[in-house]
């Protein structure tokens, strides 16, 4: 906790990689920050020399958050607001532009998604960055749509037969790895990463997948697509939305939309809200099919490196 009435000077902070007790708070003030807190490289900011100082500001890079190895990093980057008109953004930006770009990456990407006039991407374009995919959340009436759905999928099937050996079926541990794996071919990410969420999520232990509310479709043992989801209140909240691409004009999106918003609807679900990038047409195609609203939109920044990012650190 900060003092709201200590002003901020960069004089009083220290950059250090976080300790475990640091990690552990970066992963509860956010959910999506939890493998990455555990697993990534984390630097904290924290104001003052004093035993107990706080923690201002963090940075937190993982591998293959998009692509294979280390060729596209995943970065968080948070700063306490009374902070955000400092420079802080600078000497917590520098070092891992620096290092990433010895490790070999060729390019960082926030993880977290934000406003286009949000002060944090500000700090970031100063940085090279700039906006990469827009991120558009949907929202629809479960009550509304389950019916129009179940037309839509009807005239699909009439025209397109569905194989009949496909299985819609729930979360199990002996295929956390095959689900984990299809997971980051399909639409990104790491298969490790994806692979503790979904054991997490089994155990009932992940804030952003519910296993009671969470299907995988099977074909000859394969998985060919997935919808992970965690009903909140009275909100079904979409994780991850996956189709092989070989079954994306078949109807198994809707299959997977009606299975799961019925029985999150008669769990007391009233809508459901899922993300789509514009880089994602298939996805986007299918909201406008059950009229989905959109809700907000917001983007995520990158930024290419190079040998010119390779340079000492300057003692301040």
């Amino acid at each position: 906790m900060t003092d709201a009435t200590r002003q901020p000077d960069l004089d009083r902070i220290r950059i250090e990689p976080a300790r475990p007790e640091d990690r552990a708070t970066l992963a509860m003030t956010n959910p999506n920050m939890r493998y990455m807190a555990e697993s990534g490289w984390s630097l904290v900011a924290v104001d003052g020399n004093e035993e107990f100082a706080p923690v201002v500001g963090s940075i937190v890079v993982t591998k293959g958050y998009v692509e294979s190895e280390l060729a596209c990093l995943g970065m968080h980057l948070s700063i306490v607001s009374s902070w955000l008109e400092t420079d802080l953004a600078d000497l917590l930006l520098q070092p891992v532009i620096e290092s990433t770009v010895e490790w070999g990456a060729r390019r960082l990407r926030t993880t977290e998604h934000l406003q286009p006039d949000a002060p944090l991407g500000r700090k970031l374009e100063e940085h090279g960055f700039i906006p990469g995919e827009t991120f558009d959340t949907y929202e629809m009436d479960l009550e509304e749509t389950i019916e129009s759905w179940k037309d839509t999928l009807e005239r699909i099937e009439r025209n397109l037969k569905f194989p009949e050996d496909i299985e819609i079926v729930p979360l199990q541990e002996h295929m956390a790895m095959e689900i984990a794996r299809a997971w980051a071919a399909f639409i990104g990410g790491d298969a490790e990463q994806n692979r503790d969420t979904i054991i997490r999520a089994i155990a009932g232990l992940d804030s952003l997948i519910d296993a009671n509310h969470s299907r995988v479709a099977i074909r000859n043992g394969r998985v060919i697509g997935l919808h992970l989801c965690k009903l909140r209140d009275t909100t079904l909240k979409v994780h991850a939305l996956a189709i092989h691409p070989r079954h994306r004009l078949s109807g198994l999106q809707l299959r997977l939309f009606i299975d799961n918003g019925v029985r999150a609807f008669k769990a007391g679900a009233l809508v459901q809200q899922y993300e789509a990038g514009r880089r994602q047409p298939d996805t986007r195609n299918v909201s406008k099919r059950i009229k989905a609203r959109l809700i907000n939109s917001a983007i995520c920044y990158e930024r290419e490196l190079g040998k010119n990012d390779r340079r000492e650190a300057q003692p301040r």
